[in-house]
């Protein structure tokens, strides 16, 4: 007994599809015995599937542009045909150096500007620059005075004044100049290092420091008595009554 061979296949009726028309895969066929290994599939039309686009032209500020025709890669046919597009406002703007003001410190300028596409004209006005100061300290300031300093424009020649505030006084520690008793006020006083101006400050008065106080006159039954007070500080007196002893 001699064992069978395995099958010798080919692919017969295949048909390729196009963008209207379906196609196949084609029969696998035994080229022996023929019989149909594997039957055929239906392979979908493309409908114009696989496109691209052509003559599309892009808009300048001087002329209109063109969206592109839609052609089929596959077989060639125009599936949409393009619109034409507006010129558009990008202008390619370049400065005229000739033509244009630079600004100063006193005036303003302007820049005279040129599309180097379409050759459209515009001028922008720019402003003006700030001065060029040199500063000089026309007056110096003081404790209680102001200063000044002017400053004038290198270009122009423009001044302007500006304030320099005034340093304020630099007080010394202050030395008691008056001192303060049990009933007077006392002084400090400050100097300023800087100007020699100076200042008074209050110390208040210290108050009586009163003893225990001592009986002068004793009292009775009918008159009253007397204790008296001295300040330790300043000898100043104060008196006291004391109550008689006898009924009122």
């Amino acid at each position: 007994e001699v064992p069978m061979t395995a099958h010798e296949t080919e692919i017969r009726g295949a048909v390729a599809a196009t963008c209207t028309t379906a196609g196949s895969t084609g029969e696998e066929v035994c080229k022996v015995c023929g019989k149909v290994i594997k039957p055929a599939r239906t392979i979908a039309a493309l409908n114009h599937k696989n496109t691209v686009t052509r003559n599309a032209v892009a808009a300048t500020c001087k002329s209109e542009g063109y969206s592109g025709d839609i052609y089929c890669r596959d077989c060639g046919i125009l599936i949409k045909a393009g619109q034409k597009t507006a010129k558009t406002e990008n202008h390619k703007w370049k400065k005229d150096e000739a033509n244009s003001v630079a600004a100063t410190c006193t005036s303003t300028g302007h820049d005279h500007m040129i599309c180097s596409v379409c050759g459209a004209e515009k001028t922008e006005e720019t402003d003006m620059i700030p001065h060029d100061y040199a500063e000089e300290r026309t007056k110096e300031p003081t404790c209680t005075v102001d200063g000044l300093d002017t400053l004038t424009c290198k270009v122009c020649g423009h001044v302007e004044k500006k304030t320099v505030d005034a340093l304020g006084h630099k007080w010394n520690p202050g030395v008691v100049t008056t001192q303060p008793t049990c009933t007077k006020i006392g002084y400090i006083t400050f100097e300023c290092s800087v100007c020699k101006t100076t200042r008074r400050e209050s110390i208040a008065a210290k108050g009586h420091t009163w003893d225990d106080g001592v009986v002068t006159k004793e009292p009775t039954e009918t008159e009253d008595g007397l204790r008296s007070y001295t300040c330790t500080t300043c000898g100043e007196k104060k008196y006291e009554i004391i109550p008689k002893t006898g009924n009122p």
